[in-house]
């Protein structure tokens, strides 16, 4: 089931990866052996392939063709089901950035959003608890941002959310361990 959560600020489409269980091990596994360093935020107890991965992890996603399920197909579809129209036509778009986060227990996500893109998304590839995912509304250029929370706690593993890039979110503290998948589009 895909759908669109509207409260006082953008969206968010929601929707689930059909053969997630099929893609899951190899992508953990992938993750799992890569991220075998230090982890690179302590303070947030996360290890992301971000900042260090010398497109590994991109290369990987895309050389298994996992770029189809968790991203272009949840794209086509949010596309075709937006319930409003948006300014300008989205004719072409491309990913800009791809990576990882890998939380360890307590891992988390200060409030922030992405740049120079026009949507993000968080595929929710590993967790064992509620998705600590919450988004802020209502911030006219970023001001008073929190008024308005979207808690995405309902969600599980295997759903891509798809949101506009400049919306504020943030992960709260988890109990386990947590990857997700997080990517930035951008559309012309």
């Amino acid at each position: 089931m895909s759908n669109f959560v509207l409260f006082p600020g953008p969206f968010l489409y929601i929707t689930k990866v059909s053969n997630h269980s099929e893609i899951k091990d190899s992508i953990v596994s992938f993750i799992k052996d890569h991220a075998r360093g230090e982890i690179d935020s302590p303070v947030e107890k996360a290890y992301s392939s971000y900042y260090n991965d010398e497109n590994q992890f991109s290369d990987f996603m895309i050389t298994n063709s996992f770029l189809t399920d968790i991203i272009w197909d949840p794209m086509d579809s949010m596309l075709r089901q937006m319930p409003f129209e948006i300014r300008s036509p989205v004719n072409n778009s491309n990913v800009t950035e791809l990576w990882y986060q890998y939380y360890k227990t307590g891992g988390h996500h200060k409030e922030h959003t992405h740049s120079n893109c026009t949507f993000s998304g968080i595929y929710i590839l590993h967790s064992t608890e509620p998705n600590k995912t919450i988004f802020f509304g209502n911030g006219a250029a970023n001001q008073g941002y929190q008024r308005f929370t979207h808690d995405t706690h309902y969600l599980t593993e295997g759903h891509v959310i798809l949101f506009p890039s400049e919306m504020y979110h943030k992960v709260m503290p988890n109990e386990h361990e947590r990857m997700v998948i997080s990517f930035n589009i951008k559309s012309r």
